[in-house]
């Protein structure tokens, strides 16, 4: 994702990695990047667990104050605890995606081994605000409150099995402008996204490390 702010060049580059057990309440991501802009670069490295209604983290989180060698845990809120798994429920945000939009099947490739139907997807804008909320975006917060004037682009592309129907990957590019204290903020943002194992079994065991997480104040 890249940003222009005030004139500023801002981009951040992260790879990440999640696994989710939704029977059994648990959820694992790991996080590596950098973000760079007013002329430093600051490296990202994180490690999370949902288990049950307690989050345990531990890696390089910016301004946290937080050692980066120990694992820290929280007990998330009901409320944010809710919002988490309603942003991991792709198949649903998938769903709200293709609701109302215009699809063009542009032929098949194998993904993973996997063969697959490529769609081009033209996403109805408030089904796609819908989206970014259900995902943990909500852009509302930063100030746009017309879809279709903010975005200047807005390209999707969905790969799903052609035996099963299933997701095997989805890319994104949007760009779009934000009013932000009288200056416009432009931000330019490429997400590419592989699923695989989509309703299997998935192990997620909590390191033996994490089990003594030093407590976070609530």
């Amino acid at each position: 994702m890249s940003m222009n702010l005030f004139g500023m060049d801002m981009k951040i580059d992260m790879t990440g990695t999640m696994a989710v057990d939704k029977p059994g309440k648990k959820l694992f991501t790991v996080i590596t990047g950098s973000s760079s802009g007013f002329g430093e670069t600051v490296a990202m490295n994180e490690q999370m667990y949902l288990i049950n209604d307690t989050m345990y983290i531990k890696g390089e989180v910016q301004d946290s104050g937080m050692d980066p060698n120990t694992w820290y845990k929280q007990v998330l809120p009901a409320t944010d605890l809710s919002a988490m798994w309603t942003s991991q429920d792709i198949g649903s945000q998938i769903q709200i995606l293709l609701d109302s939009a215009a699809l063009q099947i542009v032929g098949t490739e194998s993904i993973g081994g996997v063969q697959c139907y490529k769609l081009k997807i033209n996403p109805n804008m408030d089904k796609f605000m819908s989206y970014l909320g259900a995902s943990g975006s909500d852009l509302a917060d930063m100030g746009i409150a017309n879809a279709a004037q903010a975005f200047k682009q807005l390209d999707v592309t969905i790969w799903v099995s052609t035996a099963s129907y299933l997701p095997a990957k989805m890319d994104m590019a949007l760009g779009l402008n934000v009013d932000s204290q009288g200056q416009t903020m432009t931000i330019t943002m490429v997400l590419s996204q592989t699923f695989n194992k989509v309703n299997q079994p998935v192990n997620i065991t909590l390191p033996t490390a994490a089990q003594n997480a030093v407590t976070l104040p609530a």
